[in-house]
């Protein structure tokens, strides 16, 4: 594969990737309501500032993705919305709390597929922040990465539903060149 084929592929992890973690903002924003019982104490802390961190390091990717295809982004937006459906809680901060960091996780298996590019300034500092919240997450909520649904679906058979549906949604195809 030449190096500019590579080079579009490892863009392409990382802008999914940036994708689920801004869509992982939205639930960061339903679980910041006065009353939840799971944003608290380190959790809180580092939510806070890793989702200032992440604002700061995709605003201005995000505001020129929108300008270039407004509607195209949206539906990125409503696909990674509807994959949420599968996380079924009768907890809605509960609920709330496993499809953040589910959106997480998936994410960072995003920037972990980069072989090269991985180690840059950008998808550097986002895995670094993040990595640091999901190891606040899964300290405080300690059963959170061994939870199983009713029909006993690890949590992680669906971080990877997250990471397939992303890849049939955002992909560069190597045949078109």
């Amino acid at each position: 594969m030449s190096e500019d084929k590579h080079s579009k592929i490892e863009t392409v992890n990382l802008l999914r990737a940036i994708m689920k973690i801004s869509s992982a903002l939205n639930n960061l924003d339903n679980l910041s309501t006065p009353k939840n019982k799971y944003l608290k104490y380190n959790f809180k802390r580092k939510a806070r500032d890793w989702s200032i961190v992440i604002e700061k390091q995709t605003a201005e990717l995000m505001v020129e993705l929108f300008k270039e295809d407004e509607t195209l982004l949206m539906e990125i937006y409503d696909a990674f919305d509807r994959c949420d459906t599968v996380i079924v809680s009768d907890d809605d901060d509960r609920q709330n709390l496993v499809i953040f960091y589910v959106k997480l996780k998936s994410a960072m298996w995003d920037i972990e597929q980069m072989k090269e590019f991985r180690h840059t300034v950008y998808p550097y500092v986002i895995s670094f922040f993040t990595n640091q919240l999901l190891e606040q997450i899964e300290k405080q909520y300690a059963d959170i990465p061994s939870l199983q649904d009713s029909e006993g679906k690890h949590i992680n058979q669906v971080i990877t539903y997250y990471n397939e549906v992303g890849e049939k949604i955002m992909q560069y195809d190597i045949s078109t060149e």
